[in-house]
Protein backbone atom coordinates (compact mmCIF):
# COMPACT_ATOMS: atom_id res chain seq x y z
CA UNK A 1 0.00 0.00 0.00
CA UNK A 2 1.21 3.62 -0.89
CA UNK A 3 1.41 6.44 1.36
CA UNK A 4 1.10 10.12 0.41
CA UNK A 5 3.23 12.03 3.12
CA UNK A 6 3.13 16.02 2.43
CA UNK A 7 5.86 18.16 2.69
CA UNK A 8 7.68 19.64 6.18
CA UNK A 9 6.55 23.14 6.39
CA UNK A 10 9.65 24.92 7.41
CA UNK A 11 9.70 28.22 9.50
CA UNK A 12 12.25 30.06 10.81
CA UNK A 13 12.46 31.80 14.36
CA UNK A 14 15.33 34.20 14.36
CA UNK A 15 16.56 35.31 17.56
CA UNK A 16 19.22 38.01 17.37
CA UNK A 17 21.94 39.99 19.53
CA UNK A 18 23.71 42.75 17.77
CA UNK A 19 24.49 41.49 14.55
CA UNK A 20 24.32 38.55 15.12
CA UNK A 21 22.61 36.66 12.28
CA UNK A 22 21.06 33.56 10.28
CA UNK A 23 19.68 32.67 6.90
CA UNK A 24 18.39 29.61 6.27
CA UNK A 25 17.62 27.82 2.52
CA UNK A 26 16.43 24.47 1.47
CA UNK A 27 18.18 22.46 -1.01
CA UNK A 28 17.58 19.07 -3.13
CA UNK A 29 20.04 16.32 -2.02
CA UNK A 30 20.02 15.10 -5.73
CA UNK A 31 21.61 17.55 -7.51
CA UNK A 32 22.06 20.52 -4.60
CA UNK A 33 19.38 22.75 -6.50
CA UNK A 34 16.97 25.35 -4.58
CA UNK A 35 14.10 23.79 -3.05
CA UNK A 36 11.72 26.21 -1.88
CA UNK A 37 10.46 26.06 1.37
CA UNK A 38 9.44 22.91 2.27
CA UNK A 39 10.99 19.58 2.66
CA UNK A 40 9.17 16.13 1.72
CA UNK A 41 9.63 12.06 1.56
CA UNK A 42 7.18 12.07 -1.63
CA UNK A 43 5.12 9.20 -1.99
CA UNK A 44 6.30 6.42 -0.17
CA UNK A 45 5.35 2.76 0.77
CA UNK A 46 4.84 1.28 4.25
CA UNK A 47 8.05 -0.39 6.15
CA UNK A 48 10.79 2.48 4.95
CA UNK A 49 13.35 4.01 6.09
CA UNK A 50 14.11 7.17 3.72
CA UNK A 51 16.24 10.37 4.23
CA UNK A 52 14.46 13.64 2.96
CA UNK A 53 14.62 14.66 -0.36
CA UNK A 54 16.17 18.04 0.98
CA UNK A 55 18.32 19.36 3.27
CA UNK A 56 18.29 22.84 5.27
CA UNK A 57 21.66 24.71 4.82
CA UNK A 58 22.62 27.03 7.61
CA UNK A 59 24.59 30.40 7.46
CA UNK A 60 24.91 32.03 11.00
CA UNK A 61 26.77 35.23 12.01
CA UNK A 62 28.42 35.38 15.60
CA UNK A 63 29.81 38.99 16.28
CA UNK A 64 29.63 40.38 19.25
CA UNK A 65 28.20 37.22 21.41
CA UNK A 66 30.62 33.96 22.25
CA UNK A 67 27.72 32.47 24.04
CA UNK A 68 25.00 31.20 21.57
CA UNK A 69 23.17 27.88 20.19
CA UNK A 70 20.88 26.73 17.70
CA UNK A 71 18.37 24.52 18.06
CA UNK A 72 16.00 22.67 16.12
CA UNK A 73 12.08 21.15 17.26
CA UNK A 74 8.84 20.93 16.44
CA UNK A 75 5.76 22.49 17.90
CA UNK A 76 2.45 20.03 17.17
CA UNK A 77 -0.02 22.17 19.28
CA UNK A 78 -2.51 19.73 17.71
CA UNK A 79 -0.92 16.52 18.17
CA UNK A 80 -3.09 14.01 20.35
CA UNK A 81 -0.89 11.17 20.69
CA UNK A 82 -0.62 9.14 23.41
CA UNK A 83 2.29 8.96 25.90
CA UNK A 84 3.73 12.55 26.44
CA UNK A 85 5.59 12.16 23.24
CA UNK A 86 4.49 14.77 20.73
CA UNK A 87 7.22 15.36 18.40
CA UNK A 88 7.38 13.95 14.46
CA UNK A 89 5.40 14.35 11.45
CA UNK A 90 1.33 14.03 12.88
CA UNK A 91 -1.72 12.87 10.62
CA UNK A 92 -3.72 15.84 9.12
CA UNK A 93 -7.01 13.81 9.66
CA UNK A 94 -6.09 11.91 12.85
CA UNK A 95 -3.63 14.22 14.89
CA UNK A 96 -3.06 10.63 16.91
CA UNK A 97 -0.89 9.07 14.78
CA UNK A 98 2.40 10.29 15.19
CA UNK A 99 5.71 9.56 12.74
CA UNK A 100 8.84 10.75 14.48
CA UNK A 101 11.67 12.69 12.83
CA UNK A 102 15.19 12.19 12.98
CA UNK A 103 18.07 15.06 12.20
CA UNK A 104 22.16 14.94 11.47
CA UNK A 105 24.31 17.85 11.13
CA UNK A 106 27.75 18.38 9.06
CA UNK A 107 29.82 21.34 8.30
CA UNK A 108 29.68 20.35 4.69
CA UNK A 109 27.40 18.15 2.38
CA UNK A 110 27.24 14.53 2.62
CA UNK A 111 26.10 12.38 -0.30
CA UNK A 112 27.10 9.28 1.26
CA UNK A 113 24.67 9.61 4.18
CA UNK A 114 22.60 6.18 5.06
CA UNK A 115 19.63 5.74 7.48
CA UNK A 116 18.11 2.72 8.36
CA UNK A 117 17.12 0.66 11.68
CA UNK A 118 21.07 -0.29 12.13
CA UNK A 119 22.58 3.32 12.22
CA UNK A 120 19.59 5.26 13.35
CA UNK A 121 21.60 5.35 16.91
CA UNK A 122 23.78 7.59 15.15
CA UNK A 123 21.06 10.16 14.51
CA UNK A 124 18.95 12.66 16.58
CA UNK A 125 15.27 12.58 17.83
CA UNK A 126 14.00 15.90 16.35
CA UNK A 127 12.14 17.02 20.21
CA UNK A 128 8.70 18.85 20.67
CA UNK A 129 8.74 21.64 22.58
CA UNK A 130 5.62 20.01 24.57
CA UNK A 131 7.71 16.69 25.08
CA UNK A 132 7.94 15.38 28.61
CA UNK A 133 11.74 15.25 28.28
CA UNK A 134 12.06 18.76 26.44
CA UNK A 135 15.05 20.26 28.91
CA UNK A 136 16.67 17.22 29.22
CA UNK A 137 17.18 16.49 25.73
CA UNK A 138 19.49 19.35 24.62
CA UNK A 139 21.86 16.52 22.90
CA UNK A 140 18.68 15.64 20.59
CA UNK A 141 17.71 19.61 19.74
CA UNK A 142 21.21 21.62 20.08
CA UNK A 143 22.66 21.66 16.26
CA UNK A 144 25.65 23.85 17.83
CA UNK A 145 26.68 25.94 20.89
CA UNK A 146 29.72 27.60 21.47
CA UNK A 147 31.42 26.51 18.46
CA UNK A 148 30.48 22.76 19.65
CA UNK A 149 29.17 21.14 16.74
CA UNK A 150 26.14 18.81 18.02
CA UNK A 151 25.23 15.27 16.54
CA UNK A 152 24.11 11.78 18.67
CA UNK A 153 26.02 10.93 20.39
CA UNK A 154 26.78 14.29 20.95
CA UNK A 155 30.39 14.91 18.47
CA UNK A 156 32.03 17.73 21.16
CA UNK A 157 33.42 18.74 17.83
CA UNK A 158 34.87 22.36 17.84
CA UNK A 159 34.51 24.36 14.52
CA UNK A 160 34.61 28.10 13.28
CA UNK A 161 32.48 27.42 10.34
CA UNK A 162 29.59 29.63 9.83
CA UNK A 163 27.52 27.11 7.77
CA UNK A 164 25.94 24.00 8.74
CA UNK A 165 24.07 21.23 6.77
CA UNK A 166 20.75 19.24 8.12
CA UNK A 167 19.54 15.93 7.03
CA UNK A 168 15.99 14.74 8.21
CA UNK A 169 14.93 11.09 7.88
CA UNK A 170 12.61 8.73 9.21
CA UNK A 171 10.93 5.43 9.43
CA UNK A 172 7.54 4.93 8.17
CA UNK A 173 5.76 1.92 9.45
CA UNK A 174 2.23 3.00 9.59
CA UNK A 175 -1.08 0.81 9.75
CA UNK A 176 -3.12 3.79 8.52
CA UNK A 177 -3.60 6.05 6.05
CA UNK A 178 -3.26 9.80 6.16
CA UNK A 179 -1.42 12.52 5.03
CA UNK A 180 1.63 13.98 7.38
CA UNK A 181 3.33 17.21 8.13
CA UNK A 182 4.39 18.99 10.93
CA UNK A 183 6.04 22.97 11.57
CA UNK A 184 9.86 22.44 12.25
CA UNK A 185 11.41 25.43 13.76
CA UNK A 186 14.73 26.43 14.36
CA UNK A 187 16.09 28.95 16.99
CA UNK A 188 19.12 31.28 17.51
CA UNK A 189 19.21 31.83 20.61
CA UNK A 190 22.25 34.34 22.36
CA UNK A 191 22.83 33.28 25.57
CA UNK A 192 22.92 29.24 27.21
CA UNK A 193 22.37 27.53 28.82
CA UNK A 194 19.05 27.22 27.05
CA UNK A 195 15.60 28.84 28.55
CA UNK A 196 15.10 26.04 31.07
CA UNK A 197 11.51 24.85 32.03
CA UNK A 198 10.11 24.37 35.22
CA UNK A 199 11.72 21.64 37.90
CA UNK A 200 9.95 18.97 38.87
CA UNK A 201 11.06 16.27 42.05
CA UNK A 202 9.12 13.88 43.39
CA UNK A 203 9.16 10.71 45.29
CA UNK A 204 6.88 8.17 44.82
CA UNK A 205 5.93 4.44 45.51
CA UNK A 206 6.97 1.79 42.57
CA UNK A 207 4.86 -0.59 44.05
CA UNK A 208 2.20 -1.09 46.37
CA UNK A 209 1.04 -4.32 48.57
CA UNK A 210 -1.71 -3.00 50.19
CA UNK A 211 -5.70 -2.01 47.91
CA UNK A 212 -8.00 0.50 49.69
CA UNK A 213 -6.54 3.13 51.04
CA UNK A 214 -5.13 6.32 49.67
CA UNK A 215 -1.91 7.51 48.22
CA UNK A 216 -0.05 10.57 48.93
CA UNK A 217 3.67 11.72 47.99
CA UNK A 218 5.01 15.08 47.26
CA UNK A 219 5.84 16.35 44.49
CA UNK A 220 8.56 20.06 44.43
CA UNK A 221 8.35 22.43 41.72
CA UNK A 222 11.24 25.08 40.89
CA UNK A 223 11.89 27.78 38.49
CA UNK A 224 13.71 31.15 37.71
CA UNK A 225 10.65 32.55 36.80
CA UNK A 226 7.03 32.49 38.33
CA UNK A 227 5.31 28.73 37.72
CA UNK A 228 1.93 29.57 36.17
CA UNK A 229 0.44 26.61 36.35
CA UNK A 230 0.75 22.62 37.92
CA UNK A 231 -1.23 20.26 36.95
CA UNK A 232 -1.46 16.30 38.33
CA UNK A 233 -2.94 13.84 35.92
CA UNK A 234 -4.21 10.02 37.23
CA UNK A 235 -6.05 6.69 36.55
CA UNK A 236 -5.85 3.27 36.72
CA UNK A 237 -3.66 1.53 34.33
CA UNK A 238 -4.65 0.93 31.16
CA UNK A 239 -7.43 4.07 31.30
CA UNK A 240 -6.55 6.36 28.90
CA UNK A 241 -9.50 8.65 30.79
CA UNK A 242 -7.01 10.43 33.25
CA UNK A 243 -8.40 12.70 36.26
CA UNK A 244 -6.51 16.28 36.15
CA UNK A 245 -6.21 18.13 38.94
CA UNK A 246 -4.33 21.39 38.39
CA UNK A 247 -3.18 24.44 40.65
CA UNK A 248 -1.87 28.11 40.09
CA UNK A 249 0.91 28.80 42.50
CA UNK A 250 2.79 32.11 40.57
CA UNK A 251 5.04 31.43 42.62
CA UNK A 252 8.92 30.23 41.96
CA UNK A 253 9.33 27.29 44.72
CA UNK A 254 5.84 24.94 45.32
CA UNK A 255 4.88 21.97 46.46
CA UNK A 256 2.13 19.61 45.88
CA UNK A 257 0.67 17.34 47.89
CA UNK A 258 -0.22 14.77 45.52
CA UNK A 259 -3.16 12.72 46.28
CA UNK A 260 -4.81 9.81 44.56
CA UNK A 261 -8.06 8.59 45.95
CA UNK A 262 -8.19 5.27 47.26
CA UNK A 263 -11.13 3.79 44.41
CA UNK A 264 -8.74 4.77 42.19
CA UNK A 265 -5.97 2.32 42.79
CA UNK A 266 -6.43 -1.75 41.91
CA UNK A 267 -4.63 -4.66 40.96
CA UNK A 268 -3.99 -3.10 37.65
CA UNK A 269 -1.85 -0.04 39.39
CA UNK A 270 -2.17 3.00 38.54
CA UNK A 271 -0.51 5.73 35.96
CA UNK A 272 0.14 9.53 37.14
CA UNK A 273 2.69 12.19 35.89
CA UNK A 274 2.92 16.04 36.27
CA UNK A 275 3.05 18.94 34.07
CA UNK A 276 4.20 22.28 35.18
CA UNK A 277 4.24 25.45 33.09
CA UNK A 278 5.57 28.98 32.93
CA UNK A 279 5.65 31.75 30.22
CA UNK A 280 7.89 30.57 27.69
CA UNK A 281 7.93 26.52 28.46
CA UNK A 282 6.19 23.48 29.93
CA UNK A 283 8.06 20.41 31.59
CA UNK A 284 6.16 17.28 31.47
CA UNK A 285 7.50 14.32 33.39
CA UNK A 286 6.16 11.36 31.17
CA UNK A 287 3.87 8.77 32.67
CA UNK A 288 4.75 6.95 35.62
CA UNK A 289 3.00 3.49 36.94
CA UNK A 290 2.73 2.19 40.80
CA UNK A 291 2.37 -1.23 40.61
CA UNK A 292 0.42 -4.04 42.70
CA UNK A 293 2.59 -6.94 44.25
CA UNK A 294 -0.14 -8.62 46.15
CA UNK A 295 2.27 -10.58 48.89
CA UNK A 296 5.55 -10.13 50.61
CA UNK A 297 7.58 -13.25 51.23
CA UNK A 298 10.83 -13.55 53.49
CA UNK A 299 13.67 -16.07 54.32
CA UNK A 300 13.28 -16.61 58.46
CA UNK A 301 16.96 -16.02 59.60
CA UNK A 302 18.64 -16.58 62.60
CA UNK A 303 17.85 -12.56 63.84
CA UNK A 304 14.66 -10.84 64.42
CA UNK A 305 13.02 -10.22 60.78
CA UNK A 306 10.13 -7.48 59.92
CA UNK A 307 7.70 -7.98 56.65
CA UNK A 308 5.83 -5.15 55.72
CA UNK A 309 3.14 -4.16 53.17
CA UNK A 310 3.41 -0.80 51.75
CA UNK A 311 -0.37 0.92 51.64
CA UNK A 312 1.59 4.44 49.70
CA UNK A 313 -0.66 6.59 52.71
CA UNK A 314 2.36 8.11 55.28
CA UNK A 315 -0.27 9.52 57.20
CA UNK A 316 -1.32 6.19 58.41
CA UNK A 317 0.78 2.99 59.98
CA UNK A 318 1.89 0.12 58.03
CA UNK A 319 0.84 -3.65 58.30
CA UNK A 320 3.98 -5.54 59.60
CA UNK A 321 4.80 -8.49 60.99
CA UNK A 322 7.65 -8.57 63.77
CA UNK A 323 8.97 -12.19 64.14
CA UNK A 324 11.32 -12.56 66.67
CA UNK A 325 14.59 -14.53 66.66
CA UNK A 326 13.81 -18.30 67.94
CA UNK A 327 10.24 -18.04 66.82
CA UNK A 328 10.88 -20.17 63.79
CA UNK A 329 13.51 -22.37 62.45
CA UNK A 330 15.58 -20.46 60.04
CA UNK A 331 15.66 -20.67 56.35
CA UNK A 332 11.58 -21.08 56.50
CA UNK A 333 10.02 -18.65 54.19
CA UNK A 334 6.91 -16.26 55.67
CA UNK A 335 4.68 -15.36 53.17
CA UNK A 336 2.34 -11.54 53.97
CA UNK A 337 -0.58 -10.49 52.37
CA UNK A 338 -3.59 -8.96 52.18
CA UNK A 339 -6.58 -10.78 50.68
CA UNK A 340 -8.01 -8.01 48.44
CA UNK A 341 -10.66 -9.92 46.16
CA UNK A 342 -14.04 -9.74 48.19
CA UNK A 343 -14.94 -13.49 46.84
CA UNK A 344 -12.35 -15.26 49.16
CA UNK A 345 -13.69 -13.42 52.15
CA UNK A 346 -14.58 -15.21 54.73
CA UNK A 347 -17.62 -13.99 56.52
CA UNK A 348 -18.16 -14.14 60.12
CA UNK A 349 -19.47 -17.09 61.98
CA UNK A 350 -19.61 -17.85 65.61
CA UNK A 351 -18.60 -15.31 68.18
CA UNK A 352 -18.03 -12.80 64.69
CA UNK A 353 -21.92 -13.52 63.75
CA UNK A 354 -22.90 -12.89 59.66
CA UNK A 355 -20.52 -9.74 59.68
CA UNK A 356 -18.05 -9.67 56.87
CA UNK A 357 -14.22 -8.77 57.83
CA UNK A 358 -13.62 -5.34 57.45
CA UNK A 359 -9.69 -6.29 56.05
CA UNK A 360 -8.42 -9.74 55.84
CA UNK A 361 -4.57 -10.71 55.85
CA UNK A 362 -3.17 -14.03 55.15
CA UNK A 363 0.20 -15.39 56.85
CA UNK A 364 1.47 -18.78 55.07
CA UNK A 365 2.29 -21.41 55.42
CA UNK A 366 0.11 -22.49 58.57
CA UNK A 367 2.97 -22.61 61.42
CA UNK A 368 2.71 -22.80 64.93
CA UNK A 369 5.06 -20.29 66.26
CA UNK A 370 7.43 -21.43 69.60
CA UNK A 371 7.52 -17.51 70.62
CA UNK A 372 5.07 -15.02 69.91
CA UNK A 373 4.97 -12.90 66.46
CA UNK A 374 3.40 -9.43 66.73
CA UNK A 375 1.36 -8.16 64.05
CA UNK A 376 0.51 -4.65 62.89
CA UNK A 377 -2.87 -4.83 61.20
CA UNK A 378 -3.83 -1.99 58.85
CA UNK A 379 -7.64 -0.58 59.17
CA UNK A 380 -9.22 2.02 57.31
CA UNK A 381 -10.14 4.78 58.42
CA UNK A 382 -9.37 7.08 55.34
CA UNK A 383 -11.20 10.48 55.89
CA UNK A 384 -10.06 9.97 60.01
CA UNK A 385 -13.49 10.50 61.61
CA UNK A 386 -13.12 7.21 63.69
CA UNK A 387 -15.71 5.38 60.97
CA UNK A 388 -14.04 2.61 59.04
CA UNK A 389 -14.28 1.77 55.92
CA UNK A 390 -14.40 -1.27 53.95
CA UNK A 391 -11.92 -1.62 51.27
CA UNK A 392 -13.63 -0.78 48.29
CA UNK A 393 -14.05 2.73 50.46
CA UNK A 394 -17.87 2.24 52.09
CA UNK A 395 -17.75 4.32 55.06
CA UNK A 396 -19.31 2.05 58.05
CA UNK A 397 -21.26 2.98 61.09
CA UNK A 398 -18.36 0.63 62.61
CA UNK A 399 -16.52 2.67 65.35
CA UNK A 400 -12.69 1.92 65.12
CA UNK A 401 -13.01 1.63 68.90
CA UNK A 402 -14.31 -1.81 68.80
CA UNK A 403 -12.29 -3.39 66.43
CA UNK A 404 -10.66 -6.33 67.00
CA UNK A 405 -8.21 -9.37 65.32
CA UNK A 406 -9.41 -12.46 64.83
CA UNK A 407 -7.71 -16.36 63.48
CA UNK A 408 -9.51 -18.25 60.77
CA UNK A 409 -8.69 -22.29 63.09
CA UNK A 410 -10.18 -23.35 59.42
CA UNK A 411 -13.68 -23.71 60.68
CA UNK A 412 -14.50 -20.74 62.87
CA UNK A 413 -13.39 -17.49 63.60
CA UNK A 414 -11.58 -17.25 66.95
CA UNK A 415 -10.74 -14.26 69.41
CA UNK A 416 -7.17 -12.69 69.03
CA UNK A 417 -8.17 -9.28 70.28
CA UNK A 418 -5.43 -6.68 69.59
CA UNK A 419 -4.56 -2.84 71.04
CA UNK A 420 -6.03 -0.29 68.74
CA UNK A 421 -3.91 3.10 67.75
CA UNK A 422 -6.58 5.05 66.79
CA UNK A 423 -3.84 7.87 65.05
CA UNK A 424 -2.03 4.94 63.11
CA UNK A 425 -5.39 2.93 62.00
CA UNK A 426 -3.48 0.04 63.52
CA UNK A 427 -4.45 -3.03 65.86
CA UNK A 428 -1.59 -4.95 67.55
CA UNK A 429 -1.64 -8.25 68.27
CA UNK A 430 0.34 -11.37 68.91
CA UNK A 431 0.04 -14.08 67.36
CA UNK A 432 0.76 -17.69 67.65
CA UNK A 433 -0.12 -19.60 64.43
CA UNK A 434 0.11 -18.46 60.87
CA UNK A 435 -3.30 -18.69 59.15
CA UNK A 436 -6.06 -15.93 58.47
CA UNK A 437 -6.67 -13.02 59.92
CA UNK A 438 -9.31 -10.77 60.02
CA UNK A 439 -10.37 -7.43 61.51
CA UNK A 440 -14.16 -7.48 62.60
CA UNK A 441 -16.27 -5.44 65.01
CA UNK A 442 -15.74 -7.36 68.17
CA UNK A 443 -18.91 -8.54 70.02
CA UNK A 444 -19.73 -9.06 73.56
CA UNK A 445 -16.37 -10.88 75.32
CA UNK A 446 -17.42 -14.26 77.08
CA UNK A 447 -15.01 -16.38 79.17
CA UNK A 448 -14.91 -18.84 76.14
CA UNK A 449 -13.34 -16.52 74.05
CA UNK A 450 -9.76 -16.76 76.23
CA UNK A 451 -9.95 -20.50 76.47
CA UNK A 452 -7.47 -22.52 74.62
CA UNK A 453 -8.71 -24.74 72.52
CA UNK A 454 -5.85 -27.31 72.96
CA UNK A 455 -7.42 -29.74 74.89
CA UNK A 456 -4.66 -32.72 74.71
CA UNK A 457 -1.26 -31.47 73.88
CA UNK A 458 1.74 -34.34 72.86
CA UNK A 459 4.93 -32.19 73.75
CA UNK A 460 7.42 -34.20 71.35
CA UNK A 461 8.67 -30.95 68.88
CA UNK A 462 7.45 -32.59 65.74
CA UNK A 463 6.02 -29.49 65.10
CA UNK A 464 2.06 -30.26 65.44
CA UNK A 465 0.44 -29.90 68.63
CA UNK A 466 3.75 -28.92 71.25
CA UNK A 467 2.04 -26.19 72.80
CA UNK A 468 -0.90 -24.76 74.70
CA UNK A 469 -2.05 -21.30 73.35
CA UNK A 470 -3.86 -18.65 75.11
CA UNK A 471 -5.10 -16.76 72.05
CA UNK A 472 -6.47 -13.36 73.20
CA UNK A 473 -4.99 -12.98 76.41
CA UNK A 474 -3.08 -9.58 76.39
CA UNK A 475 0.22 -9.52 76.77
CA UNK A 476 1.92 -9.55 80.47
CA UNK A 477 -1.14 -11.22 81.76
CA UNK A 478 0.14 -13.99 84.58
CA UNK A 479 -0.74 -17.25 83.71
CA UNK A 480 -0.65 -19.87 85.94
CA UNK A 481 0.23 -23.46 85.26
CA UNK A 482 -0.34 -26.01 88.33
CA UNK A 483 -0.41 -29.79 88.67
CA UNK A 484 -3.48 -31.76 89.48
CA UNK A 485 -3.14 -30.96 93.59
CA UNK A 486 -2.51 -27.17 92.75
CA UNK A 487 1.49 -26.86 92.89
CA UNK A 488 2.47 -24.05 90.83
CA UNK A 489 4.77 -25.48 88.45
CA UNK A 490 5.25 -22.11 85.99
CA UNK A 491 4.32 -18.99 85.74
CA UNK A 492 3.67 -17.26 82.19
CA UNK A 493 3.89 -13.75 80.47
CA UNK A 494 3.46 -15.03 77.22
CA UNK A 495 0.67 -16.66 76.03
CA UNK A 496 2.37 -20.05 74.98
CA UNK A 497 3.31 -22.58 77.26
CA UNK A 498 5.51 -24.67 75.60
CA UNK A 499 4.83 -27.72 78.18
CA UNK A 500 8.03 -26.63 80.50
CA UNK A 501 8.14 -26.34 83.99
CA UNK A 502 10.48 -23.67 85.50
CA UNK A 503 13.30 -25.77 85.55
CA UNK A 504 12.55 -25.68 81.62
CA UNK A 505 12.23 -29.50 82.02
CA UNK A 506 8.97 -30.89 79.73
CA UNK A 507 6.47 -31.63 82.23
CA UNK A 508 4.91 -35.38 83.08
CA UNK A 509 2.11 -37.13 80.95
CA UNK A 510 -1.07 -36.12 83.41
CA UNK A 511 -3.68 -32.77 83.75
CA UNK A 512 -2.60 -29.33 84.56
CA UNK A 513 -4.94 -26.34 85.58
CA UNK A 514 -4.31 -23.21 83.91
CA UNK A 515 -5.17 -20.12 85.66
CA UNK A 516 -5.17 -16.52 84.79
CA UNK A 517 -7.27 -12.97 85.47
CA UNK A 518 -8.47 -10.92 82.30
CA UNK A 519 -10.55 -7.68 81.81
CA UNK A 520 -14.06 -8.92 80.31
CA UNK A 521 -16.39 -5.99 79.52
CA UNK A 522 -14.83 -3.86 81.99
CA UNK A 523 -14.92 -6.45 84.86
CA UNK A 524 -11.73 -8.64 86.25
CA UNK A 525 -12.91 -12.09 85.65
CA UNK A 526 -11.23 -15.41 86.43
CA UNK A 527 -10.62 -18.10 84.12
CA UNK A 528 -9.52 -21.42 84.38
CA UNK A 529 -9.79 -24.64 83.09
CA UNK A 530 -7.30 -28.08 82.48
CA UNK A 531 -5.67 -29.50 79.78
CA UNK A 532 -3.75 -33.21 79.42
CA UNK A 533 -0.17 -33.33 78.17
CA UNK A 534 0.87 -36.71 76.75
CA UNK A 535 4.10 -37.50 76.33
Amino acid sequence: MKKIFFSIIFILFHYALYSDSISVNIYNRTNNSPAGTGISFGIISNNSSIIAEQYIKLNFSVSNSSDYAIQIYTDNSNCTAAGNIFNGLIGNANPSLRIPLYWQVYTNTNNSLTFSTNNDDDWSVIKDIRDYDWENSLKNRVLISNNILGAFPYSNIITETTNLYIYIASHFYIEKDDTYSTHLYIDFLTETPITSAPGITYSAPDYLNIIGDKIIFYADFSDTEKISKISFFYAPKGDTNFTEKSYYPESYNYRLRAEIPAEKFSATGIEYYFTAENSHRTTNTGTNTIFFIPEVSKKITSEDLDIKLNDGNPEDGTAKLTIPAGSINPDRTITFSQIYKKNEFINGTGITGNQTPLMMYKISPAINFKKNITAELLYLDINNNGKVETIDGIETDISENTLAAFLWDGFTWKYLGGIIDPKENIIRVNISHSSIIGIFSSPDLTKEFFRPKERIVTPNDDGINDCVYFDGVPDNTEIKIMDINGRIIRKLNSNIWDCKDNENNIVESGIYIYQFIVTINNNAKRISGTVLIVK
